[in-house]
């Protein structure tokens, strides 16, 4: 009956017609759809793509994670591309297999009416994360098309479902780090983390990404930062500050004005899988030639890192996220980061925030989270 809601089987039926068209997929591609292991958010992830065009395309993002073979797997990731293989995607629409739809961007997210297989499907690819059978089988319909953020995030959303399952929360910030001990950079889009990043990269700090870093539950005095994608995006303009970035660009397809840099593309460039975190910079553009910083309250940490980690991404349970923020601005102390316009002057900043955090005692824990709103720390 036209709307009614798929039944209960729908979802499971559709993971199953993926997971057989992507061995049909294997058997015409040529390579055999070698097995690859990465490290995820800490985790073994075995990752299988049917089409060599598809793998070398998705895994440049990835690249710094890949790992020797492991026994066990906590995920399972097999994908195939159409055009390669001859194989088309079973599941034209996913509001006809799964209970719930919901825009993301330009594509859609979708989950089953118990949440067991959720799903991601844009114009160009289509995938199912069946989280009780740790499994993630995608389709993709060329290599060629892919978009910029599917080059530069494979598989973000459901991965970092699947990263929520077991307690490690995706944090929407940059890191850095010199020597292993880290700087996130936490706030909004357009706050100067990418700038705060790139310029550290530059200087030869150690480089994990700039929008997300993952963080399991802290076990130790310091928490541990994970790196999920060594990308960047630079809108033309911005780009032109880093005239070094531009021979390493990637152009977006039709309609996408954006470039796409990867970190593990530049010569020199250190991209480890994780680091303790020493401090948490709160970049902010100030329009003003020097770049300065000084100490803010646990309260402001929170406030500028919790909006986007939490609203920004689907399937994201909000109080594990608040508790892991909680978490970090507990354990390591955190400076506003004002942003001059003399780039060069900004990872001098983050290399003395860097030695002030290893001098100072445990940041106070007394702030009431309801204060800081407004952004702006009194400076001391």
């Amino acid at each position: 009956m036209p709307g009614a809601a798929p039944a209960p089987d729908h979802a499971a039926a559709a993971a199953a017609e993926m997971a057989a068209a992507f061995e049909r997929a294997v058997a015409c591609d040529p390579t055999g759809a070698p097995v690859e292991t990465y490290r995820f958010g800490g985790l073994p992830l075995r990752l299988r793509v049917a089409g060599e065009a598809l793998r070398r395309t998705l895994t440049r993002a990835l690249a710094h994670l890949r790992v020797e073979p492991t026994p066990e797997a906590a995920l399972t990731v097999t994908l195939w591309d159409g055009a390669a293989t001859g194989v088309p995607c079973p599941v034209r629409y996913l509001r006809d297999a799964l209970d719930r739809t919901s825009p993301f961007g330009p594509s859609v997210i979708a989950t089953a009416r118990d949440e067991s297989i959720i799903g991601y499907q844009s114009h160009t690819a289509t995938m199912l994360l069946d989280r009780g059978a740790r499994r993630l089988v995608g389709w993709s319909d060329a290599a060629g098309r892919l978009p910029l953020f599917e080059r530069g995030k494979p598989l973000q959303p459901l991965l970092f479902a699947w990263q929520l399952d077991h307690g490690i929360a995706p944090v929407h910030a940059g890191l850095v780090a010199r020597n292993g001990r880290g700087v996130l950079f936490g706030g909004a889009g357009g706050s100067g983390k990418t700038t705060t990043s790139l310029t550290c990269l530059a200087a030869g700090f150690e480089f994990l990404g700039d929008d997300y870093a993952g963080f399991p539950p802290c076990v130790g005095p310091r928490p541990r930062g994970y790196s999920y994608y060594v990308s960047s995006w630079l809108e033309p303009d911005h780009a032109q500050r880093f005239p070094w970035l531009l021979p390493h660009a990637q152009q977006g397809t039709v309609g996408e004005d954006k470039l796409l840099i990867l970190a593990t593309d530049l010569p020199g460039a250190r991209c480890p899988e994780h680091v303790e975190v020493a401090a948490i910079a709160l970049p902010r553009v100030s329009g003003r030639p020097a770049t300065a910083h000084w100490r803010a309250s646990m309260s402001e940490a929170i406030f500028r890192l919790a909006p986007s980690s939490i609203l920004q991404l689907p399937f994201v349970r909000g109080r594990l996220a608040l508790d892991r923020l909680t978490e970090l601005a507990q354990r390591v102390p955190a400076y506003w980061l004002d942003l001059g316009t003399d780039l060069a002057e900004i990872p001098a900043h983050i290399a003395q925030i860097l030695d002030e955090a290893e001098a100072a005692a445990p940041p106070p824990r007394a702030d009431h989270v309801g204060t800081g709103l407004a952004g702006g720390g009194a400076r001391g």
